[in-house]
């Protein structure tokens, strides 16, 4: 095993926690959002800002490779970050206005400028979003050996999605406490972790493809490019051949995105028949079965990585689409069932490992099948966040266990049929070294195994053979 593989693991780590802590902040609000600010009197207003997030992320992603050239890798996620920390503080306004009743006369306390804030805050949000994970998908990418990308990916998943687990558990707990710490708290997480990318260093280069002057001069000619030009060749990518049969699984991850923040909870809320249960103890109990989402998606991508590593990437496809089938299965089951138990609880830890699954795949073909790892990574950002709004726009007609249900066989199919595309896709050869050789004889099926031991009796018998005539 060569060690080039892993003299980024160090990089990859500290960038992986600098996004777990982020994200902890983000997730526990997204997943809150709603419910709070409907609480708090805003009725829709937490489907509009996550609406604003994703439909600004798809129309930033165009230029959002330009703006990472210009700036970096440090400066683009620092940026990134703290867009993300305006979006979690924002929520304090409404939360202010009903904590102190006799300041309403301020314009601060309005509902107008309420929600002014908090759609512009998301608005932000959506720009730092689209620079944020194009830089990240870049650095990770920089960080992988082509022996080793399913590692990185996954590993990088894992630590990202970690944040589910805890942000949920955090959200179960705050529910019914003081919100005002809540959202201070989080935003804060969201500030120290955006400066903590100012501390990332770049990735020694271990591909082999350009030594570091080469790398220099490259880095040098990209942020001599003219903006638009980088805008364009984005749009190019995203129509190219390769993409377009690619282009489905991107979609389909916005979609999984869409359904899992907003129909799984009315999934959940319909299973409780306890008509002692107030709204806080529903909220309290769907986001404690949200915990298994996060480990789902914890375990979601080692996995895939694994097979990405030990067979090859396009056999991932078939792991992906087995399970998206358990997935829609179980999903249907706790439709017509309508039972807050165990299934409860596997049917989100299954959701969460699809997302993981199909996500880390999706993330290292960005990263390795394309000539370029920058605009693939503004193409996926651009698709799966128009699939997110449109999806979020349909599910709000979606009220009923009937419609739910027709809705979710409809869309496991479409997960079917459009990540089933991808293995159709014109995948590159993996060229190994000789230095990985010894780990692909390692990696081989069994039957050519038995083919090369074969071959090798046949050998050694031919020469004792030859010795005894001699």
């Amino acid at each position: 095993m060569s060690s080039d593989n892993y003299k980024n693991f160090g990089k990859a780590t500290q960038c992986s926690i600098g996004f777990l802590v982020l994200f902890i902040a983000f997730n526990t609000c997204q997943n809150l959002s709603a419910q709070v600010l409907q609480n708090l009197g805003f009725e829709d207003l937490g489907n509009y800002s996550l609406g604003t997030v994703y439909l600004v992320l798809g129309f930033t992603s165009m230029i959002s490779s330009a703006v990472l050239k210009r700036l970096g890798y440090k400066i683009t996620m620092v940026i990134g970050g703290m867009c993300n920390a305006i979006w979690v503080l924002s929520y304090l306004f409404p939360v202010f206005k009903q904590k102190y009743p006799d300041q309403r006369n301020l314009l601060i306390f309005s509902d107008g400028f309420i929600y002014f804030i908090v759609l512009f805050s998301a608005f932000i949000n959506g720009v730092g979003a689209a620079i944020l994970w194009t830089a990240l998908g870049m650095y990770i990418s920089d960080c992988s050996t082509e022996a080793k990308k399913g590692f990185y990916f996954s590993y990088f998943w894992t630590f990202y999605m970690s944040s589910q687990v805890v942000g949920n558990l955090v959200g179960a707990y705050v529910i019914g406490q003081d919100l005002e710490f809540f959202f201070i708290f989080m935003g804060a997480l969201a500030v120290v972790a955006s400066i903590s990318f100012m501390f990332l260093q770049k990735p020694i280069n271990v591909k082999g493809d350009l030594n570091d002057s080469q790398q220099e001069k490259q880095i040098d000619a990209q942020m001599d490019n003219k903006f638009f030009y980088n805008v364009q060749m984005t749009y190019k990518i995203m129509t190219s051949k390769r993409m377009l049969v690619f282009l489905p699984q991107l979609f389909w991850i916005g979609m999984s995105i869409s359904y899992y923040s907003s129909m799984i909870t009315p999934i959940i809320y319909d299973s409780f028949d306890d008509k002692t249960l107030t709204e806080n103890d529903k909220l309290k109990k769907a986001l404690i079965a949200m915990v298994a989402f996060g480990f789902g998606e914890m375990t979601g991508g080692l996995s895939i990585g694994q097979i990405i590593d030990r067979v090859n990437t396009k056999y991932a496809v078939l792991f992906n689409l087995l399970i998206i089938t358990i997935m829609g299965i179980v999903t249907i089951v706790q439709i017509q069932t309508l039972d807050y138990n165990w299934l409860t609880f596997i049917m989100t830890f299954l959701w969460g490992f699809q997302d993981s699954s199909v996500n880390t795949h999706t993330m290292q073909m960005l990263g390795f099948e394309f000539e370029n790892n920058i605009e693939p990574y503004s193409v996926y950002n651009l698709v799966e966040a128009f699939g997110v709004f449109i999806f979020q726009l349909i599910e709000t007609y979606i009220k009923n266990q009937k419609a739910r249900l027709i809705y979710t066989i409809i869309m496991c199919i479409a997960a079917f049929l459009m990540c089933g595309t991808t293995y159709f896709f014109d995948f590159k050869q993996q060229k190994q070294s000789s230095k990985d050789q010894p780990q692909q004889q390692k990696n081989k099926f069994p039957f050519q195994k038995l083919d090369e031991l074969y071959i090798e009796e046949k050998s050694r018998q031919q020469t004792q053979e030859s010795l005894k005539l001699i």
